[in-house]
């Protein structure tokens, strides 16, 4: 049934935020009759969460923009940390907020974990599609009056060739709401 998936994705979720990577669930749902011809669903799950896995290392493939020490440091799980999903995944936030400040707007990550169970050990690694850095060409403005215009072209005359940013792109729109 839909609630015994849905329970049993939660369930998964905390048990990965504890570092529990080899969670085996069963989570099933039945009727059972109550007042008023009600019926209410019961969940019943089984489950076998293992050992907690901790970080091992972090490796990273086809970075450009950003040396893997730079990279390493926008992760905030450390070695031998609890490896908890929820750490990981600020980590790959992260990241993506840092490519796109650089104008890689299409960066991509593909992360990889490989468990050792002797151990209870996880390794990272991290594929990275940078993509195309976006810069800016040239700021084309119409529909103002020509003064307005002008400082436009003005202001943007150091842009040309400046990574597209979306907080550049906010400050600027900032800047010229107060101005005009």
């Amino acid at each position: 049934s839909n609630a015994a998936s849905e329970a049993e994705d939660l369930t998964r979720v905390a048990y990965l935020n504890g570092g529990y990577f080899r969670i085996q669930l069963e989570a099933w749902a039945h009727g059972v009759a109550a007042a008023d011809d009600q019926w209410i669903e019961v969940l019943v799950r089984s489950l076998s969460e293992g050992k907690p896995y901790r970080l091992k290392t972090v490796g990273w493939s086809n970075n450009t923009a950003f040396t893997e020490k730079e990279l390493r440091a926008l992760m905030p799980i450390q070695d031998g940390d609890v490896a908890t999903r929820e750490k990981i995944a600020k980590g790959l936030e992260d990241l993506r907020f840092a490519y796109g400040e650089k104008g890689y707007l299409n960066f991509t990550c593909i992360p990889d974990t490989i468990l050792d169970d002797e151990t209870n050990a996880l390794e990272l690694n991290i594929d990275l599609d940078e993509g195309g850095q976006f810069t800016f060409a040239d700021v084309i403005v119409s529909g103002l009056p020509a003064d307005q215009i002008d400082r436009v072209r003005t202001a943007a005359s150091g842009w040309k060739g400046k990574p597209f940013t979306i907080s550049f792109v906010d400050k600027v729109f900032d800047q010229f709401r107060s101005t005009f």
